[in-house]
């Protein structure tokens, strides 16, 4: 089914992936708790939350499959561990994706908005109705590093790199004119979406840098969110991310 859905070669390897990270991830757990165990309750760890890492996402199919093993994380640190929260959320008809707007709103009460930007910048608000909503807004670091990469970085720090580029007016309205931008929430995009429909755009910009396509994008990624926060109607917003 994996293979599948994924339109990968070898669903073992997935599998494989799978189980080795849920094990990664129940040893980083294990050494956390282990360093700082005088700080921790005397009752212990009631339970370990994780979503994994996502490998493929695409809700409208009504898939997405995440690696890391919650049944490995327990059987590595002895705790209950809760797991695979996307997928329960796309079969009821969600995106599953962003994770963790009703987390936003009890850790950060006060503030009206939470931006992340991370791979993929997303947000989370209450709306004039008292709905908390939450959706993604642009690709961000995803796109940044791919090509901060190609520069021979890790990523783009203080945009330094793209702060030597020059933005591309033409390549800024065909990224601001992509479809993904007019619909209305809930909506997610997935690396999927940066693969087929993002790098193509930016590749055929044969006649610009790589700083140039860092400028361009950062322009683009900074439109989106400004016109995101707009119509929001909030203006006390907490910005975060990596």
């Amino acid at each position: 089914a994996i293979q599948r859905v994924t339109g990968m070669s070898e669903s073992l390897e997935i599998q494989d992936l799978h189980l080795a990270y849920g094990e990664y991830l129940g040893g980083l757990v294990h050494s956390f708790l282990e360093d700082n165990r005088s700080n921790l309750p005397k009752d212990g760890v009631d339970l370990i939350a994780s979503h994994g890492h996502t490998v493929h996402h695409r809700p409208d199919l009504g898939v997405t499959v995440q690696v890391g093993c919650g049944a490995a994380i327990q059987r590595v640190t002895g705790i209950t561990t809760v797991s695979n929260f996307r997928e329960q959320d796309v079969k009821l008809g969600g995106q599953g994706a962003p994770l963790v707007p009703i987390g936003d709103e009890l850790l950060f009460d006060g503030h009206e908005v939470c931006l992340n930007l991370g791979g993929i910048a997303n947000l989370s608000f209450r709306d004039d109705g008292g709905s908390r909503i939450a959706f993604d807004v642009v690709p961000v670091n995803l796109v940044l590093n791919h090509y901060a990469a190609k520069l021979g970085l890790p990523y783009d720090a203080a945009g330094a790199s793209a702060r030597t580029g020059t933005t591309c007016p033409s390549l800024l309205a065909n990224l601001n004119g992509l479809d993904f931008y007019d619909q209305v929430g809930p909506k997610s995009l997935g690396y999927e979406f940066v693969v087929s429909t993002v790098l193509p755009l930016l590749g055929a910009s044969k006649d610009l840098t790589v700083e140039d396509l860092l400028s361009t994008f950062t322009e683009h990624a900074a439109c989106q969110i400004s016109r995101t926060l707009k119509k929001t109607g909030k203006s006390k917003v907490l910005v975060t991310g990596g």
